[in-house]
């Protein structure tokens, strides 16, 4: 090892040196103990090295996957696919009310249902209106139902149905 030659460098001087104590320089015994020193920070040094190798292969067990971990990278487009496979199209529909105003129901529309604009918005309150219902999005279901709580907050009557058994209107996509 690298110590070796180190160690016996050390050594020499210490048992020349050191033999009775009126012979020992000041010199001599303070750079023995700096030796010495040196020697003994290497010596617990590989000693801490080893121990924290045993505790590490005490916490990883000798089994052939220990410590692979596998991250599966999901594509958001592939998710939401598979979620509108399982789940199905819904339509989130508007009820015709005699309460609301066209600007109230239209400023709603826009602010629950994001992707609409104020004109697509103004359009489905207008069917709902003139044939007593109008799709306001078809979307998965927990979109849907998202959707429409948030409408009956604002006091709208908004109902969702799967799209495969919807029968009614063009809607507003």
């Amino acid at each position: 090892s690298a110590l070796a030659p180190a160690r016996a460098s050390y050594v020499q001087p210490l048992s020349r040196h050191c033999s009775g104590p009126s012979k020992a320089s000041p010199e001599l015994s303070s750079a023995a103990v700096a030796s010495f020193s040196g020697l003994l920070l290497a010596v617990s040094l590989r000693s801490s090295l080893r121990s924290r190798a045993a505790r590490r292969a005490q916490m990883q067990p000798d089994l052939p996957d220990a410590g692979i971990a596998l991250i599966e990278k999901v594509d958001k487009k592939t998710q939401m696919k598979e979620q509108f496979e399982k789940e199905k199209w819904w339509r989130v529909l508007l009820h015709n009310d005699d309460i609301h105003t066209f600007e109230y129901v239209t400023g709603c529309l826009v602010k629950v249902v994001q992707h609409l604009t104020r004109r697509k918005a103004y359009n489905i309150t207008w069917e709902a209106h003139s044939s007593g219902k109008a799709t306001v999005a078809c979307v998965w279901k927990a979109l849907a139902e998202q959707f429409c709580v948030k409408l009956q907050q604002d006091g709208l009557t908004v109902s969702i149905a799967p799209d495969s058994k919807f029968e009614g209107n063009k809607g507003g996509q």
